[in-house]
């Protein structure tokens, strides 16, 4: 291979790093020795920023701002990969559940970058490991998450096998595990997402249709339950919360029609 050819900091990388890293800065104190905590965040400050630019919208033909799948590569793709989504899957540092970081709380404008580079992937299928599902649902767009779940529920299971849960082949084996592994991902998505901050703030319905309704009990980080009932996409009733110090790092969002 030219060397020329290969990406620069490309999205994968630099996501899973900055992903990975952040999450060992939280151990408990006295799991790590101090030395290398710092040079874990001496390497941290040198790591680059998720690749972000300027690309040409599919449906308008304006320049919009948009995660990239590199800062600089070869854009031609030999598989049905969208690397530009990883810091969204299976990183979540660009998710509707980080603009309610009590911390370092997602922009609006980095959550819309996530949301141009859905709505302009080369590879737009979702089947299989495909991971639309779940990048429409953690980018809260309710609309479009309704419509991959619905899709996936709706898909006929593979003939001979005891589970209706197995599909047929699609990309790797038969029975295949992925196809309803990404829908119940995703459906728990819309329901409830989790922050990278210190508090793992949880916000509820980050994707959620206003006419959907769900009796729900979800389980959170820090050995967290929460319990309820949404009906035509509002909460009703008492939510749950165990340990109950736990609902001040609840945020509900409002439903989407």
């Amino acid at each position: 291979m030219d060397p020329s050819s290969c990406p620069v900091n490309d999205a994968p990388t630099v996501a899973g790093l900055r992903s990975v890293l952040s999450a060992i800065f939280r151990l408990e104190d006295g799991l790590v020795d101090e030395d290398t905590q710092n040079r874990w965040k001496d390497f941290y400050k040198m790591l680059p920023s998720i690749p972000k630019g300027t690309i040409a919208d599919k449906t308008t033909g304006e320049d919009v701002s948009a995660l990239l799948p590199c800062e600089m590569c070869e854009m031609d793709t030999m598989n049905c990969e969208n690397p530009e989504l990883y810091a969204v899957h299976p990183y979540f540092l660009v998710t509707a559940g980080e603009t309610n970081n009590v911390e370092e709380p997602l922009t609006k404008e980095d959550l819309e970058m996530g949301r141009s580079a859905f709505k302009n992937v080369q590879n737009p299928d979702d089947t299989g490991w495909n991971q639309m599902a779940m990048d429409a649902a953690l980018l809260g767009l309710a609309s479009e998450a309704r419509a991959f779940v619905t899709t996936r529920a709706m898909a006929d299971p593979a003939p001979g096998y005891r589970f209706e849960g197995f599909m047929p082949h699609e990309f790797d084996y038969e029975p295949s595990s992925d196809h309803m592994g990404v829908f119940a991902s995703a459906l728990q998505y819309m329901l409830i997402q989790t922050a990278g901050d210190e508090r793992r703030t949880v916000t509820l319905l980050p994707a959620f249709p206003c006419d959907w309704s769900v009796d729900f009990k979800l389980f959170a980080p820090l050995n967290t339950t929460i319990e309820g009932v949404v009906v035509d996409g509002k909460l009703v009733g008492e939510l749950m919360v165990n340990p109950i110090e736990r609902i001040t790092d609840i945020v509900i969002n409002e439903c989407q029609k």
